[in-house]
This record gives structure tokens, C-alpha cells and sequence, in this order.
């Protein structure tokens, strides 16, 4: 039952709906106002000297009763409020002379009228307000000093205090409540403001690194991108002004310098359309069970080749035959970015090892995996393996070590022959491992080699 009763007047005061915090202390001001005339019109009916102002409040509950509905199930909330705060200030002031003129608790009534009307009149009618009010209180004295017969007094004592005591005790009341729920809702508001302006500085945070780091990707794709196009134009250029005199072995280095440059560009450009592509989230992903031996096997044969031309060996050390869940196409660029990063920092007679632990188990993996399980489950920890690409190279330098696979920190660096690196390979990676729900880190130690680890989900046993 007490339920009931609550839900009833949390309708009546719309407390469950979206409103505007205006709207709603004009429906609590109204509801009050229609609580405090119904009092009054009790109390009249019993106090009250003249007829007169016993029926007005009646009038006036009913004006106040039409605002309270217009106010909780109207729209022009403000036009109503305007013509009910006039009609009942003024029926306030009428009861005064016909009930006890200044000694009566019209006086504290008008004051309460007043206060609620300050509160819920709109802002080009707030002074108006104050102004009427003042104007009555000084005609209400001016009668009761200059035309007291004019003035229905109280036949006794008791009457008079009796309604001084109401109407101060239920405007005492009315005005802690109004005064309370107001700064209730200020105090809710500033919080929830004070709320909103960190969300909005730390967007603007967030927005202001985004577009330093985009402007610095930029520059770096505009730097990086220039080398082979200069190369490119420089070559040919050169080709085409002494075709006729350079000998045909020359010719032949022209176009390999050429063939090279274009090549360069166009790796760059393609891992460039992929990052903008997984940024867009317009990149497909179609998770299937690849057996991971073969895999290793048709990359290592694709760069056999550049292996052997740089005198390096590329040894596979993995013999199993288990599947893993992945994108095979994302799993080839990962292993030949992986790879051909390796052959890039490697010197000749170096080696480059690939490894796989079937048993991998890392309780420290997070975010979600391909099924959208959070990875840190323990029902699925295991069911990992991890891939390691060893290379006996240059190794990474200790003061860019924390620049690796940051968009915002991408490095330009060059490899044994002279070959351009600018991070976006790894960068790639990591969003492709990521994005089949693994992770991928590295182990470096300058002039000693490097190991870059990745996680690939097992084929889920049925």
C-alpha cells in the first residue's frame, strides 16, 4: 500500500520523468500551492470572519488546482503561472481585508505567495511580481491605518493568534521544503556539472592528442613517402637523360634502384590503406581454423628468396600440426612484416629463428578474444599459444624501445642495406593480433638480436 502511495505521488510530481529542472520545480510549486490552498480554505471555514473569506480561498484552490494541471500535463507552463500568480496574490490580499486586515495571517500568506512566484514567474515577469506584491502590502496598511472599518477584524483573541499560527506554521513549512528541494537540485546539478566539465576536458584531451598525433602520422607518411618518390623520379631521370651513354650494366642497376624504390612505396602505401581501413572499421575479419605449420611454411618459402640473397638463414623450429583461430590474410602480413623486419636489421651470415610454445598460459592477457570472452577468464586461459621470431641483428636501441607499437611515436630507421623503416609495419601487427583477441611484445638487447612474441588462439575443441 505504502508503495502505492508512493508511486501515486511520484507520478503526481512527475519525479520518474525526463524534465527540465524549471518545469519540475514549477509542477512541486504548483502542488504545494494546491496543498497550501485546500489548508486554507479549512482554515477559513472555521476562522474566517465574513463569507467572503471563506469562499475565496475556494476560488483560489481552484486556480491553483487549473495551474498544477496545466503545469504537469500542459506546455505553455509559463502564460499560466503568470495569471495564476496575479489572480491569487491579489485574492490573498482580498481575504486580507475581509479577515483581520494587517493582524491576520494573510500577511506571512502574501510573503509565501510572493517567494513561490519569485521562483516559478518567468524572468520578465519576476519584478512585476515583486512590484505587486510591495504595492498590495503597502494598500493592505494604508486601509488598516487610515479606513479600519473598512477592515473585517477578528470578534476575539484567540481567532486572530489561531490564524497567525497556521499560516506561519505552514509557510515556515512551505518554505524549508522549496528552500530545501532547490538546493538539493543545485547541489545535483553542480555535481553533475562539475561532472561534465572533466568529461568534456578530457575529451578535449583526447581530441587535442588525436590531432597531434595524426598531424605527426602525417608528417611522418609525407617524410617517409618522399624518399622512394625522390629516389623514384631521381632514377628515372637520370636514366632517361643518359640512357645513351651508360652501359647496359648500369641500366640494369637503374632499374633495380627503381624496381626497389616502387617496391618501398608501394609496401608503404599498402600498410598505410590497411591503418586507415582498421581506423574506419571497414577492414573484414573472417575467423576460421588454419593449421598454423603450413602457414609458417608458405611464408618462410616467400621470403626464402631475400633470405638467401642476404646470406642470412631462416630456420623453422616447428613441427606440430596444431590449428589456431585466425584471419589467414592477417596472419600473413603479421608473419611477413614480423619476417621481413627480421631480414631488414639482420646482418649477412645472421640467423632468424621462428618458434612456437603450444602451452602458452599468460594470466596477464587482456582485453576480449575473437568469441567476445573477456581473456582474463580463467575457464580460457591456455588456450593460447605463442609464436616467437628470433633474429640475431642490431637489435632495437634502448632509448626508442618504448616507441614501438605507438601510433604517436612512430620513428624513422634504416635497416642493413640502407632500407627505410618507419614502425608502421609493427604497428599493423599489433592491431591484426589484437584484433584476433592475442597480444604481441618485444625482447631487445642492442647488438645481440631481438624477439618479438605473439599469441594466436587455439581451434576450440568441441
Amino acid at each position: 500500500m505504502i508503495k502505492k502511495i508512493r508511486h501515486f505521488i511520484n507520478f503526481l510530481l512527475a519525479k520518474d520523468e525526463d524534465i527540465e529542472l524549471e518545469q519540475r520545480i514549477l509542477i512541486i510549486a504548483a502542488f504545494a500551492g494546491v496543498g497550501l490552498a485546500s489548508l486554507g480554505t479549512i482554515v477559513n471555514s472555521i476562522i474566517a470572519v465574513g463569507i467572503i473569506a471563506k469562499l475565496l480561498p475556494l476560488l483560489a484552490l481552484g486556480l491553483i488546482s487549473f495551474l498544477y494541471y496545466k503545469t504537469r500535463f500542459g506546455k505553455n507552463n509559463g502564460l499560466y503561472s503568470v495569471i495564476t500568480y496575479f489572480v491569487s496574490i491579489v485574492l490573498v490580499f482580498i481575504i486580507s481585508i475581509f479577515n483581520g486586515g494587517v493582524e491576520s495571517g494573510n500577511i506571512v500568506t502574501l510573503i509565501l505567495v510572493m517567494v513561490i512566484g519569485t521562483i516559478i514567474l518567468p524572468s520578465k515577469f519576476k519584478l512585476s511580481g515583486l512590484l505587486l506584491f510591495l504595492l498590495l502590502i503597502f494598500l493592505l496598511f494604508y486601509i488598516d491605518y487610515f479606513y479600519p472599518h473598512n477592515i473585517t477584524h477578528f470578534s476575539n483573541r484567540q481567532s486572530k493568534y489561531l490564524d497567525i499560527f497556521i499560516a506561519t506554521l505552514y509557510s515556515s513549512f512551505s518554505l524549508y521544503y522549496l528552500i530545501y528541494y532547490l538546493y538539493k537540485n543545485y547541489y545535483n546539478e553542480h555535481n553533475l556539472l562539475k561532472i561534465k566539465e572533466e568529461n568534456l576536458k578530457t575529451l578535449n584531451k583526447q581530441l587535442s592528442d588525436s590531432i597531434s598525433t595524426k598531424e605527426k602520422f602525417y608528417s611522418i607518411i609525407a617524410h617517409d613517402l618522399r624518399n622512394p618518390i625522390n629516389n623514384f623520379h631521381l632514377t628515372t631521370n637520370l636514366l632517361l637523360e643518359e640512357y645513351d651513354v651508360v652501359s647496359d650494366e648500369e641500366k640494369k642497376e637503374f632499374i633495380t634502384m627503381i624496381r626497389d624504390s616502387s617496391k618501398d612505396l608501394q609496401e608503404m602505401l599498402e600498410i598505410l590503406l590497411s591503418l586507415v581501413k582498421i581506423n574506419q572499421g571497414i577492414l573484414p575479419i573472417t575467423i576460421r581454423n588454419i593449421n598454423l605449420s603450413k602457414l609458417l611454411i608458405n611464408n618462410i618459402d616467400f621470403l626464402k628468396l631475400q633470405a638467401i640473397n642476404k646470406d642470412i638463414e631462416l630456420v623453422n623450429n616447428y613441427s606440430g600440426d596444431l590449428d589456431v583461430q585466425v584471419d589467414k590474410s592477417y596472419l600473413d602480413i603479421i608473419l611477413r612484416n614480423l619476417l621481413s623486419n627480421s631480414l631488414k636489421f639482420t646482418n649477412p651470415r645472421g640467423k632468424i629463428v621462428i618458434d612456437v610454445d603450444e602451452n602458452y598460459i599468460d594470466e596477464n592477457i587482456t582485453g576480449k578474444n575473437i568469441t567476445g570472452k573477456n581473456i582474463t577468464d580463467k575457464s580460457i586461459t591456455g588456450e593460447f599459444l605463442k609464436v616467437t621470431i628470433e633474429d640475431s641483428g642490431i637489435g632495437i636501441p634502448e632509448n626508442i624501445k618504448a616507441q614501438i607499437f605507438h601510433f604517436d611515436k612512430l620513428i624513422t630507421s634504416v635497416g642493413i642495406n640502407k632500407e627505410a623503416g618507419n614502425g608502421l609495419g609493427l604497428l599493423l601487427c599489433k592491431e591484426f593480433v589484437e584484433k584476433m583477441g592475442g597480444k604481441i611484445w618485444f625482447e631487445s638487447e642492442e647488438n645481440k638480436g631481438t624477439k618479438f612474441f605473439f599469441t594466436l588462439r587455439k581451434e576450440e575443441k568441441i
